[in-house]
């Protein structure tokens, strides 16, 4: 205690069974707090009337404390920490803070993703109430936190209290991985593949990769061209990023491939995520152009079309008639003369040719055309007959 206040004022006179009564305050400390306790002593002194000094008296009293040990930490990373690949670096802070009224001892944190912590004070710390001991540490990032799809935490902080441990404490966080799923396909054959004619084979060369940033599990290649396909790994596989399956098969051409003068042939690959959703799906196709012989050509002549043929009736010549001159004789008045009769020429008799008309350039020979001709002919016979009549009767009347 610093200064007392006593009634009476010390240094004072006591008479026998008389009392000084004193009071004094103490402020208490941290060492107090640690120890739990005050312990305070004070001694009582005095003289005789002789001046010879009395046995002290000395008198101790025990205040007990309430004083409470407690840690917290609390583990944090920048806001928008993510990660996309293997080998990506997540940094985490970690701060245990001394939350109770006892100064606590041998204070550390243990990280389970973390294996060296830089911290302020260095671990173990010593820390008083209210004070705080900081660390950071960094995480590289493995294919299964891909696969998780985030990196879960904790760290763990303890002390001592000065009674003994002081209850730990813990903190975690989850960082999200910014991660995805995808596969491609890519379907070839040998350069300068062809095909000619039913029952050639076309190998195919089909080809998974995983492009995403997570293992695909249950990887397939199906084609409808090729049921049956060969692959390294089989099918279904497994795929890390960057992983293959390459597959072949064989295709035989058929006589629908040949009358279409190509093969067009389309596959596709699945396979799922970490979490069991399907990866969206890939395709490829490859079209096989055929070479097919063209058959010989034969060549037909062009149709002529030939005109009907008109069919002119053969020309009648009509001999050339001779005209004989009329005999007199006397005749009685009234007697009628006989008319002058035209008579053919007697047979072996060769008569000159009548003067023929210039030729003329053939006409098309018409319907009309024929009966008029037709008209003609018979008038001139009928003529020819009355003629040979009349000279019969002729050479009869003479007789």
């Amino acid at each position: 205690l610093g200064a007392l206040s006593c009634t009476p004022a010390q240094p004072g006179t006591l008479a026998p069974a008389a009392k000084m009564v004193c009071t004094g305050t103490y402020t208490v400390t941290q060492a107090d707090v640690d120890k739990g306790r005050v312990d305070n002593v004070a001694r009582a002194t005095g003289d005789n009337p002789d001046g010879t000094p009395v046995t002290p008296s000395d008198d101790d009293v025990t205040v007990p404390g309430t004083g409470v040990g407690a840690l917290d930490l609390e583990k944090s990373v920048a806001a928008g920490t993510t990660y996309s690949k293997v080998g990506d670096v997540i940094t985490y802070t970690l701060t245990a803070t001394n939350t109770g009224t006892v100064t606590l001892t041998g204070v550390t944190i243990v990280d389970d993703r973390i294996a060296a912590l830089s911290c302020d004070p260095a671990q173990p710390a010593t820390l008083t109430p209210g004070s705080e001991m900081v660390c950071t540490g960094t995480y590289t990032v493995t294919q299964a936190d891909l696969d998780a799809g985030s990196v879960l935490n904790t760290a763990t902080a303890t002390g001592n209290t000065p009674r003994g441990p002081v209850p730990s404490a813990e903190d975690e966080v989850t960082v999200p991985g910014d991660v995805q799923g995808a596969i491609d396909l890519e379907k070839s054959v040998a350069a300068g593949t062809t095909f000619t004619k039913v029952g050639d084979k076309i190998t195919y060369t089909l080809v998974a990769t995983n492009t995403g940033s997570v293992t695909l599990t249950h990887v397939t290649i199906s084609d409808p061209k090729l049921p049956t396909l060969t692959c390294e790994p089989a099918q279904p596989g497994t795929l890390k990023p960057g992983g293959r399956m390459t597959c072949t098969g064989v295709y035989a051409v058929n006589a629908a491939d040949v009358t279409a003068g190509r093969v067009d042939n389309v596959a596709k690959a699945v396979g799922e995520q970490p979490d069991g959703t399907p990866v969206p799906p890939a395709t490829d196709e490859v079209t096989v152009e055929g070479k097919i012989p063209t058959p010989p050509t034969t060549t037909t002549p062009p149709t002529t079309t030939v005109p009907p043929t008109t069919t002119v009736p053969p020309t009648t010549t009509v001999p050339p008639t001779t005209t004989v001159p009329p005999t007199t004789h006397p005749t009685a008045p009234g007697t009628p003369v006989p008319p002058v009769v035209t008579t053919p020429p007697a047979p072996g008799h060769p008569v000159a040719p009548a003067p023929t008309a210039a030729p003329r350039p053939p006409l098309a020979f018409t319907g009309a055309q024929g009966v008029g001709i037709m008209l003609t002919v018979g008038t001139i016979l009928l003529l020819m007959g009355a003629a040979i009549v009349m000279a019969t009767r002729r050479r009869r009347g003479e007789h």
